[in-house]
C-alpha cells in the first residue's frame, strides 16, 4: 500500500506539472502572439482605431529609396513629419528630421544607423505636438480582464536629436500631467483594442493641438531602461514581477498587483546620458559613492553602465550608454535638478560634447561655438597684456600658469576617453 500510495502520488504529481506546462504553453502562445501583431506598427495602429482612438494620417515607404520619394513629395518642411520602421517595438523609435533637412540629408542619416538596412519600411507621419503645449508621456500600466488596473504616468522632458531612439530625461509623476478624464477615456477603449484579457504595457502618447493623447509606439512589456524602477519608487509597484504573472497566465496575481498599488510622496526622475568616455571601473565607483543610504530618502537610486562596456567607439560618441534613476521627497522638479546634479558630479554629459540644441542647426550652431570660442581667446589675451603692463607688481614666473593649464587638461583628457590620439596631438603641437 504505500508503495501503491507514492505511485499515485507521482501521477498526480505529474499530472499537476503537465497542466501548468499546458497553462504556461497557452499563456505565452497569446503573449507572444500579441506582440508580432503589434510589432506591425500598421496592424497596431489599425486595432487602436477600430476602438475610436484618433491616430494620424500615414504614408508607407517601402525601403529608403522609396522613403526619399515619399519625402520630396510632401511639398512641406521635414521637421514637420516623423518617420517610424513599420516593424520592430523594441526601442526602435521617432526619428525626426532636424530644421532645414533635405530628403537626401534624411535617408543618408538613416543609412548611418547600424540597425536600419536599406530595404526598411518606414511610416510617414506628422509631427504630433501641441504648438501651445508640447507634451509627451510613457504610460506603463497592467491591464486585466481588458481593463486598466494601474497605470504609472511619465513625461518626457527633453529629446536627444542625434540619435532620437532614446530619450534623455524622463520624470515620474509628470511636471505637468495629461488631462485625467482624456487620459482615462484612452485608457478604457485601449484596454479592449487587443486578443489579451491580461498583460503588462508601455505605451507612448503625444499631445496634439486639440489636447488629445495620441498613441505612438506600445509593448507588451514593463519601459525598457530603469522605467520600471521608477514605478517601484513612485508607486510601489513592481511591472517586472506582473509581467511574469502575466507571461504565467496568473490573471488574478497580476490583478491583485494593480489593486495594491501605493502611491508614495516623491518624484522619480531618469535619464540615458552619456559617459563622456570615462573608463567602467571609475564610473562605477563614483556612482557607487553617490547612492542614497535608503529607499525614500532621495537621490541617486541606481544606475546602468550595462552599454558602456559593449559599445564601440563610435557608437559611444552618439548613443547614451548610461542609465541613472534619482528620486526626491519634493517635487518633479527637484528630482530633475538632483539628476542634473548627478550626472556634473560623476563627470557625465547629458549630450555628446559639441552637440546642437533642439531646434538649432548643427553646422551654424557649432561655427558659432568656434567662433565664439577664437574671440574669447583673442579678447583674453589682449586683456592680459594691458593689465599685465600696469600692474604694480611684478609677475615674473606667471607665465608657468598657462604649462600648468595645458599639463592638467592633458591629463584629464587622458584618463576621460579611451581614444588618446587627441590627447597625443595637442602634447606634440
Amino acid at each position: 500500500m504505500p508503495l501503491a500510495g507514492m505511485a499515485s502520488c507521482i501521477d498526480d504529481v505529474q499530472e499537476l506539472a503537465w497542466r501548468a506546462n499546458a497553462a504556461l504553453a497557452r499563456a505565452n502562445d497569446r503573449l507572444f502572439a500579441a506582440q508580432r501583431l503589434i510589432s506591425d506598427k500598421e496592424t497596431l495602429y489599425r486595432l487602436l482605431e477600430a476602438q475610436g482612438i484618433a491616430l494620424p494620417e500615414r504614408i508607407l515607404a517601402r525601403n529608403l529609396d522609396e522613403l526619399e520619394r515619399v519625402l520630396a513629395s510632401l511639398g512641406a518642411p521635414l521637421d514637420s513629419v516623423i518617420l517610424k520602421p513599420v516593424v520592430g517595438t523594441e526601442s526602435r523609435g521617432v526619428f525626426r528630421p532636424g530644421p532645414g533637412a533635405s530628403p537626401a540629408d534624411v535617408v543618408a542619416a538613416l543609412r548611418g544607423l547600424d540597425d536600419v538596412p536599406d530595404e526598411e519600411a518606414v511610416l510617414v507621419m506628422p509631427f504630433i505636438g501641441a504648438r501651445a503645449r508640447p507634451a509627451e508621456f510613457c504610460l506603463d500600466g497592467i491591464v486585466g480582464a481588458r481593463s486598466v488596473t494601474f497605470c504609472a504616468v511619465h513625461e518626457k522632458i527633453r529629446i536627444h536629436e542625434r540619435y532620437p531612439i532614446h530619450d534623455r530625461a524622463m520624470v515620474t509623476p509628470p511636471c505637468r500631467p495629461p488631462d485625467p478624464a482624456i487620459l482615462n477615456a484612452l485608457l478604457a477603449r485601449f484596454a479592449g483594442a487587443f486578443p489579451l484579457d491580461d498583460f503588462v504595457f508601455h505605451l507612448e502618447v503625444r499631445v496634439d493641438d486639440d489636447g488629445q493623447l495620441v498613441p505612438i509606439d506600445l509593448s507588451f512589456r514593463p519601459g525598457g531602461g530603469l522605467i520600471f524602477r521608477s514605478v517601484l519608487e513612485v508607486h510601489g509597484v513592481d511591472l517586472r514581477l506582473a509581467h511574469m504573472h502575466a507571461t504565467l497566465g496568473l490573471g488574478d496575481a497580476l490583478r491583485a498587483i494593480g489593486r495594491r498599488a501605493a502611491p508614495r510622496n516623491g518624484s522619480a526622475a531618469i535619464a540615458a546620458v552619456f559617459s563622456n568616455g570615462q573608463p567602467p571601473d571609475r564610473l562605477n565607483a563614483s556612482l557607487s559613492a553617490m547612492l542614497a543610504p535608503e529607499p525614500g530618502s532621495g537621490g541617486l537610486m541606481t544606475y546602468d553602465l550595462s552599454n558602456v562596456s559593449i559599445l564601440s567607439a563610435a557608437s559611444q560618441a552618439s548613443k547614451p550608454d548610461v542609465g541613472l534613476c534619482v528620486t526626491s521627497a519634493l517635487t518633479a522638479e527637484a528630482a530633475l535638478a538632483e539628476l542634473d546634479a548627478v550626472v556634473e558630479r560623476a563627470g557625465m554629459m547629458v549630450a555628446p560634447e559639441g552637440e546642437a540644441p533642439e531646434g538649432e542647426n548643427p553646422h551654424r550652431y557649432r561655427f558659432l561655438v568656434s567662433l565664439l570660442n577664437q574671440c574669447y581667446w583673442v579678447t583674453g589675451c589682449v586683456l592680459g597684456s594691458l593689465l599685465g603692463a600696469v600692474l604694480p607688481f611684478s609677475t615674473a614666473g606667471i607665465e608657468f600658469s598657462m604649462t600648468a593649464l595645458f599639463i592638467a587638461s592633458f591629463t584629464e583628457q587622458w584618463l576621460r576617453t579611451r581614444d588618446h590620439v587627441p590627447a597625443l596631438t595637442g602634447l606634440l603641437c
